[in-house]
């Protein structure tokens, strides 16, 4: 007799199996089952003239079920057998970022194990396992699985389809890395955020003297301009945000602009005064001082390392109006410079001139002349009047 064998095993649903044969003509067949084993087999139905049975009443969650078909000679009263085939007891388990297959099944004469995900070839497995874990799935996203062992003869078992949305509860690594750029306009805020997390929204959150922080805005940019913003303000951020599992980030570093600040002294030395920037992990590697001329042209660059103090006592007589902005760059790379406000700084004339003088040649040389000293005197008018208030010159 030839000996027969069953081409496919898939399991419709949770009370039925569905087995595909092809059939030889004027052979009588018997189909034999055994539950949970492939060796204790009890025959179930006879068939002839068919190439497809299903099995029902039987309980595909609770059991795997080995088939195995017998070609039967009545002459003899003998069988011969097909290879054994057997389905899964399956079960998907949807955890923390995991979607977790397992089953329960015959390993004999199973050369690969192949996962269906979605309705496509996911991956090969050599041999018989008992479990996968899919660990590349995006949370809120349904994923369907099936398991097919194919038998080193060329049969297949298929399992039944099983299906569940994967979802996360990690939460997202805070906003550490978050650059300040002071302008006319208020301040720029622009942040670097972990890639492995995608996110749904940030929440800008301000305060104001140490305050309390509040909700500034909401924003899918990784950048946003406060309006408000006023060196006097005091005013300090925090970036945390959502990602599209629904989870929380951290919260995010702090994050104060620097705030730049000048005094004169009666020499005309300017003494430069800064807040230390927050924002950066890794801190700030060096502060870079800036210095304009009136119309913003740029007149010196000064490298004062971390120190937030500087002083400018250089004598320079043509140019009274100046301009003065820190840049604080990271210690990492990646975020932006940051960038204080602008400050303008007028020197003073330090103008001088006597109350009296002797122009009659008797007196002190120094005392003959009137003379006005001071530095960056454009023009200067001098009127000379008499004691009723007349002028005379």
């Amino acid at each position: 007799l030839p000996v027969p064998q069953i081409n496919t095993l898939t399991v419709l649903d949770a009370n039925s199996i569905k087995l595909d044969f092809t059939p030889q003509q004027n052979i009588q067949y018997k189909l034999e089952i055994a539950v949970n084993n492939s060796a204790t087999f009890q025959q179930f139905q006879t068939l002839y003239g068919v190439n497809t049975v299903t099995i029902p009443n039987l309980k595909t969650e609770e059991n795997f079920y080995c088939f195995r078909l017998s070609s039967f000679d009545p002459c003899t009263n003998s069988n011969t057998y097909s290879f054994p085939v057997c389905s899964h007891k399956y079960t998907l388990a949807i955890q923390n970022g995991l979607n977790k297959l397992t089953w329960a099944t015959s390993s004999l004469g199973v050369a690969t194990t192949e996962i269906i995900r979605n309705g496509n070839s996911y991956t090969l497995i050599p041999g018989s396992p008992a479990i996968f874990d899919d660990v590349d799935v995006i949370c809120k996203t349904n994923y369907c699985y099936q398991v097919i062992n194919l038998y080193a003869g060329g049969t297949k078992s298929i399992s039944l389809e099983k299906c569940g949305e994967a979802f996360t509860t990690v939460s997202p690594t805070a906003v550490t890395n978050i650059s300040s750029v002071v302008g006319s306009n208020g301040v720029t805020l622009t942040w670097l955020q972990d890639p492995l997390f995608t996110v749904q929204e940030y929440a800008a959150l301000r305060n104001q003297n140490n305050s309390s922080f509040g909700l500034l805005k909401k924003t899918i940019d990784t950048n946003l301009i406060d309006t408000d913003y006023t060196t006097a303000g005091a005013f300090c951020y925090r970036i945390n945000y959502g990602d599209l599992c629904g989870n929380a980030s951290s919260i995010g570093a702090l994050i104060c602009p620097m705030r730049l600040t000048f005094s004169v002294d009666p020499k005309n030395s300017i003494t430069l005064k800064w807040s230390s920037l927050k924002g950066w992990k890794n801190g700030v590697s060096n502060y870079r001082i800036e210095k304009f001329d009136k119309s913003g042209g740029l007149m010196q660059t000064v490298n004062v390392g971390t120190d937030t103090v500087w002083v400018d006592d250089q004598v320079d007589v043509l140019n009274q109006v100046f301009q003065y902005q820190i840049i604080a760059q990271p210690v990492e790379s990646g975020p932006i410079n940051s960038l204080s406000n602008r400050i303008v700084v007028t020197k003073d004339v330090n103008l001088f001139y006597p109350n009296a003088f002797t122009p009659d040649g008797v007196g002190p040389v120094e005392n003959e002349t009137f003379t006005v000293l001071g530095y960056y005197i454009v023009k200067m008018e001098l009127k000379v009047f008499d004691r009723w208030g007349s002028m005379v010159f």
